[in-house]
């Protein structure tokens, strides 16, 4: 009974470590906003495009099976053979007897027949509308010869993806053990497809009509198996431009989807869910971060600068560049962890405005925004000089020093080297003489104070001078007046004797 308690707790603790994989993550989880809803799927991955911050994962690294997904890629390759020249929407394709029955018969088709001539562009639609699944291998085999070849050339453009996890087989994503891709490769195939114009442009199509060919006199109406763009379903979503559709019961249901908000742009997958829930699922994730998430642009960026020792002693300031920042409605990117990737030491002389390094915002782990830190000013630069320019009468330049023309017997040119000579020798002065000629004129502007300031107090010696004669003299004429007799009205005058 004693290490009943042990045990039990040792198998609730694996139960926990083997089901952890299966948890997920979402951007917000530990701020003041509701949670992010679940997803049914086994897998699932998210991404706003603008700031590259991932907002969603759930095994988003574990290889899966894509289904129609795979579509993608053959549409991608096709695409890029357009714009390189190489294939034109116009061109034909003839449909052979392995690509009419390489696939077996209850699977995405629109019933295309041996023999039977699309154009490029009806192939495309009807690979991306409808999800058929001979039109891969119609086109597969029309620009690379055979399937295995064009199957090559997706797995080519995946390893240049950086879709590290994937391997294709197939050209539709009909199911093979080796066919398999993970939530993350298949976001960023998904990325890559939005880039090109003509392709996203036929994944955002509701519908599409093929008009009769030479082996169907009927038009075939094609409706797209995407129904979170389709108005008349209760899963339309107005904020999902596009996204393909993908289902094998190896598989499960797949959906990838490209969605546009707020001047956000979002791209969902989800992988190996039960039916009935990708859409569901894909429209909740969309509103809720539609709902929560703004685009801050941050042009004043003193506040994240960051002083950095030179090899001088001294240290110098480095400011982020303007840069946009993915913040839930509540937060304040300041309060956001900072990774500044610099350098320990700046040994290197570099211009005001050069990179230095990088600084990444990352809120709660996940990285919200990312941009160059920039010199704020100029260290170990050389001093700005130039060189005497001399341009000689027809219009050329003479360098210093320069022997043209010299033993020409032009005299002009005589000239003009002797003075190019002379301006450099006055710019080339020995220390030593900057040295004498800064004494003798300090020495002349000491005279010139001394003799202002003697000058001065000459003028203020005078001035005393004159007032102290003025002063005695005054005083000495009122002293002679007290010593005169005084006379009285009523005395007689002096007489004569």
């Amino acid at each position: 009974m004693k290490h009943q308690r042990p045990i039990a707790l040792l198998l609730v603790l694996l139960a926990v470590f083997c089901l952890c994989p299966y948890a997920s993550a979402a951007y917000g989880d530990a701020c003041d906003v509701p949670a992010a809803p679940g997803v049914s799927g086994n897998a699932a991955f998210m991404i706003e495009l603008t700031t590259g911050t991932v907002l969603y994962e759930k095994n988003a690294d574990a290889q899966m099976y894509p289904a129609s997904t795979t579509k993608l890629m053959t549409a991608l390759v096709a695409v890029e053979q357009i714009e390189a020249g190489k294939l034109s929407l116009d061109d034909i394709v003839t449909f052979s007897h392995e690509a009419v029955y390489g696939i077996p018969r209850d699977t995405m088709h629109i019933s295309i027949d041996v023999g039977e001539e699309l154009t490029v562009r009806q192939v495309l639609y009807g690979m991306m509308v409808a999800s058929a699944n001979e039109t891969c291998l119609g086109i597969g085999e029309h620009i690379a010869g055979s399937f295995d070849a064009f199957a090559d050339m997706m797995n080519a453009k995946a390893a240049e993806l950086g879709m590290d996890n994937t391997h294709f087989v197939t050209l539709n994503g009909l199911h093979d053990p080796n066919h398999y891709t993970t939530p993350r490769d298949l976001a960023t195939l998904m990325t890559e497809c939005i880039k090109h114009d003509l392709l996203l442009d036929i994944i955002s199509t509701p519908s599409f009509e093929i008009p009769p060919t030479n082996k169907c006199a009927e038009p075939r109406h094609l409706n797209s198996t995407n129904k979170l763009i389709l108005t008349n379903s209760s899963y339309y979503n107005a904020k999902v431009i596009g996204g393909k559709t993908g289902f094998t019961t190896p598989a499960g249901n797949t959906l990838v989807t490209y969605a546009e908000y707020g001047g956000l742009e979002y791209v969902t997958v989800i992988m190996k869910a039960p039916q009935g829930t990708t859409f569901k699922d894909t429209s909740a994730l969309i509103e809720h971060f539609a709902a929560n998430l703004m685009l801050t642009e941050v042009t004043d960026t003193i506040d994240l600068a960051k002083s950095v020792p030179t090899a001088d002693g001294s240290t110098m300031l480095v400011e982020p560049a303007a840069f946009t920042v993915l913040c839930h409605a509540s937060d304040n990117y300041l309060d956001y962890d900072r990774v500044y990737d610099l350098p320990a030491k700046i040994t290197e002389p570099v211009a005001a405005g050069g990179k230095l390094g990088i600084l990444r915002l990352y809120d709660n782990g996940y990285l919200v925004a990312e941009t160059d830190l920039l010199a704020r000013s100029s260290y170990g630069q050389p001093a700005a000089t130039s060189a005497p320019v001399v341009t000689s009468p027809d219009g050329s330049t003479i360098e210093p020093g320069s022997s043209s023309n010299v033993g020409t017997g032009d005299p002009t040119a005589s000239a003009i080297v002797q003075t190019t000579t002379a301006s450099t020798n006055v710019q080339t002065a020995s220390p030593d003489q900057d040295k004498g000629s800064t004494f003798v004129g300090i020495m002349i502007k000491f005279l010139l104070i001394l003799l202002c300031v003697a000058i001065f107090c000459a003028l203020i010696y005078g001035i005393i001078i004159m007032c102290s004669i003025f002063f005695y003299n005054n005083k000495k004429k009122q002293k002679s007046q007290r010593k005169e007799p005084r006379h009285h009205d009523n005395d007689p005058p002096n007489m004569m004797r």
